[in-house]
């Protein structure tokens, strides 16, 4: 017989009464079709099975028939699909005549196996045809929960991007900063200043908005002997905080059982050293981000550093100490261990080393939270 079917695979609305769907392009064997459940509400998918939640005719070279024992409901949608196992069983010997109907089924498998390679691979994310330019489609090495998959900035393979709260959040402030920035055109159309007051007005609403977690913050960092070290300074940059000048930052109260929020103020020269050997669960070569905490036990205002930013500031967190073996991502690390502190992410590290503990590449990008595509970045 010949293979002149393409179609591999064959879906039908459940409606609670038909069992019986056919399968009209040709298969072998009735263990070669595949059957699955999917409730449409949630994109639950089931694997039947054969002989328990369905039967098969047909097959051995023609179309066939598959018959539930239990209709699929309304909101139910049933998938067939044929997929024969990839062996080939067919032992020809020299000088051994071989029936032409042994040959033409060997040659039959061959092309159901094909059709379902390209079934799946039509299924598959992939290149454009039309696409020339030289990109690696292979997964991060290192993949964390939570995290989005982004191409790189290279733009030449994928990395790991922010997490699904962070786009969430950057959501939530394009919409309040485009919201800002049209309040601020309609005000300045009418001004002889317009645009300048447009920027200041622009400037303003980013300042307010980054206020809710910091005021007279920036962050800076740097490597030196193969150690990274991440500095709190005041808005300018370059200039630690002082008693006359400090910065402020808001979080929940050192005590749990009092909701009403603290503002901490940061008086001295604060920072954090990342030692080499420590890889904070980064790997070699990979683009990861950092974050950084402020972090207050009640007596000590110190810096805490993790790879996750999905630390819960409703809730009162012990630090681990930050030494050579801090290899865990999962871990918020600081100077010295501290219990029942009270904390609240304050920036962002972008770092990719050539040898993960090896801390000899300037970071990237240094972000402060929350993170505006057009905050103020200061770096070393």
């Amino acid at each position: 017989m010949t293979v002149s079917n393409q179609t591999n695979r064959y879906e039908y609305a459940g409606n609670g009464v038909t069992t019986a769907f056919a399968f009209s392009s040709t298969f072998l064997a009735e263990g070669d079709l595949k059957v699955i459940l999917r409730v449409d509400s949630t994109g639950v998918e089931t694997t039947q099975t054969l002989t328990t939640h369905y039967t098969v005719s047909g097959g051995d070279g023609a179309n066939g028939t598959v018959t539930m024992l239990t209709a699929p409901a309304s909101g139910e949608t049933l998938i067939i699909y044929n997929d024969p196992d990839i062996t080939q069983g067919v032992d020809l010997q020299e000088n051994n005549a071989t029936s032409e109907e042994v040959r033409e089924r060997a040659l039959d498998r061959t092309a159901y196996i094909a059709r379902r390679l390209k079934d799946r691979v039509d299924r598959a994310v992939q290149l454009s045809e039309g696409f020339e330019d030289s990109f690696d489609t292979t997964l991060p090495a290192v993949l964390t929960a939570d995290k989005t998959i982004a191409i790189n900035e290279a733009g030449d393979g994928l990395t790991l991007g922010p997490s699904a709260s962070d786009v969430e959040s950057a959501g939530a402030n394009a919409t309040a900063a485009a919201a800002s920035a049209a309040a601020a055109a309609a005000s300045a159309s009418a001004a002889a200043t317009s645009e300048s007051n447009a920027a200041t007005s622009e400037a303003s609403a980013a300042a307010a908005a980054a206020s809710i977690v910091a005021e007279n913050m920036a962050i800076a960092a740097s490597v030196a002997a193969s150690a990274l070290t991440v500095n709190l300074k005041q808005s300018d940059g370059s200039t630690d905080p002082t008693s006359g000048s400090p910065v402020k930052i808001l979080m929940r109260h050192q005590t749990l059982a009092n909701g009403t929020p603290a503002t901490i103020d940061y008086t001295v020269a604060t920072s954090i050293t990342v030692p080499s050997g420590a890889t904070l669960g980064g790997a070699d070569g990979i683009e990861r981000h950092l974050f950084l905490y402020a972090i207050y036990d009640g007596t000590n205002r110190e810096l805490a550093i993790s790879g996750v930013d999905t630390w819960d500031e409703g809730e009162l967190h012990n630090t681990t100490i930050l030494n050579t073996s801090s290899d865990d991502e999962s871990v918020l690390y600081s100077t010295t261990a501290r219990t029942n502190c009270a904390i609240k992410k304050i920036g962002r590290i972008t770092s990719t080393q050539a040898t993960a503990g090896t801390w000899a590449t300037a970071p990237s990008g240094l972000s402060k939270h929350p993170f505006f595509e057009k905050e103020l970045e200061f770096q070393t």
